[in-house]
Formats: structure tokens, sequence, C-alpha cells
């Protein structure tokens, strides 16, 4: 992953326990730190809690919604459900 910019990940804790999707969710953010782009596809509410900046909502191929998922992202532009 030398000067990788921009990663996806698809279901990255399917199958996991809740611990070891902790461990995930904290190894996407290491790399969100890093200064990589990390787009995560899933299911999982907990892992978008954990380790998510925000969070978009696509149904049937279309976007449904957009969230910021930390307090301090809404005074960047972006509007937070979490005041």
């Amino acid at each position: 992953m030398q000067d990788a910019k921009l990663l996806l990940f698809d279901e990255p804790t399917s199958g996991l326990d809740y611990a070891h999707m902790v461990k995930v969710g904290e190894l996407l953010r290491d790399l969100a730190k890093a200064g990589n782009t990390v787009l995560v596809a899933t299911h999982d509410p907990e892992l978008v809690e954990i380790c998510c900046d925000a969070l978009l909502c696509i149904e049937n191929g279309k976007v449904r919604y957009m969230r910021y998922m930390r307090k301090g992202l809404a005074e960047s532009g972006g509007e937070s459900d979490n005041a």
C-alpha cells in the first residue's frame, strides 16, 4: 500500500466478532490518519460508529442521505446529526 491515497474496503468486518471488528475499525482510522482516503462499504452500524467520519447511504443506486459522524466536521461545512 505504498503511496496509496484511496483505499476501498467491501464489508471488511463480515463474519468477525465484536472484538475483531473493533480492531479492524482502529486499523481503518489509522489508515485515514496517515493521509489516506478510506471508503468502506458495510452493513455494520457498529463499524460505522467506531471509525467513520461520514456516512453516505445509497439505496437502489441513489444517494438517500449523507451524515457527518464526528463532532467538529459540521463546523467545516458539513451538517451533523450529533449536536
